[in-house]
């Protein structure tokens, strides 16, 4: 059952509780920057970010970019370059490694082609009691398509997922917790499909791989229990 919450619960006075935001990012270096930066101006502490962004090797549209310091970035924010290329099947290869060494206490899925529309968002996020947290979208309105977590239910873990359909992972562990919480923050997906943007190589490719929704049914209760059943036994609710 997902809970609502419309009032955070109050961090303790003084508190700077940190956010680190981790995806992957191929094709699209100017909507990377808007996406990052829709997070930064929409923050009332900025300085409670930082960011982690997985992208290939190959990616040329990054890499060839003119002139140094092409890719307009927040403060705090980088790359980690693969060397392999990996691909939406294997999503859950890029998010692990850079997520396990997240230094917020929460954690933030997001894409590129997604971006902030509430100002304040991380006072909302910094506030709450653990869970995962779920952010209003204009679309896929019975899923979490950007999910917030604790950083320590990852690490407790070894991993944030192991399957490239981590979204709907993280529900399905929020759910069997009783901690899949909706917050008053909303993200606006600009999906081709959704609003006619992004219409390019890596839109096609997501949908060949994924199919439309990606998987948003039923997810198999052997991959969600032992999580679930390690974030109880380390006392991380």
């Amino acid at each position: 059952m997902t809970a609502v919450l419309e009032s955070p619960v109050q961090a303790e006075a003084g508190d700077l509780v940190r956010i680190s935001v981790r995806f992957a990012s191929r094709g699209r270096p100017k909507a990377l920057s808007d996406a990052l930066w829709s997070l930064w101006d929409n923050a009332d502490r900025p300085e409670r970010l930082d960011a982690v962004i997985a992208v290939d090797a190959d990616d040329r549209t990054l890499f060839d970019m003119p002139g140094p310091g092409s890719l307009d970035l927040p403060p705090d924010c980088s790359l980690r370059v693969f060397p392999e290329r990996l691909g939406y099947t294997r999503l859950h290869d890029y998010l692990n490694p850079i997520a396990l060494e997240a230094p917020g206490f929460w954690t933030m899925w997001l894409n590129d082609d997604m971006r902030m529309l509430t100002k304040g968002w991380d006072t909302y996020v910094a506030n709450h009691r653990p869970a995962i947290l779920w952010p209003e979208a204009n679309h896929v309105l019975h899923a979490n398509i950007a999910p917030i977590w604790p950083t320590s239910w990852a690490v407790a873990n070894g991993m944030v997922t192991p399957t490239t359909h981590m979204d709907t992972f993280l529900q399905r562990v929020g759910e069997y917790l009783g901690r899949h919480d909706r917050i008053p923050v909303r993200i606006e997906h600009q999906r081709a499909d959704v609003m006619g943007l992004h219409d390019d190589q890596t839109y096609a490719e997501g949908r060949r791989k994924l199919g439309p929704e990606g998987m948003v049914g039923e997810f198999p209760s052997g991959l969600v229990r032992p999580f679930a059943e390690r974030v109880k036994a380390e006392g991380l609710l």
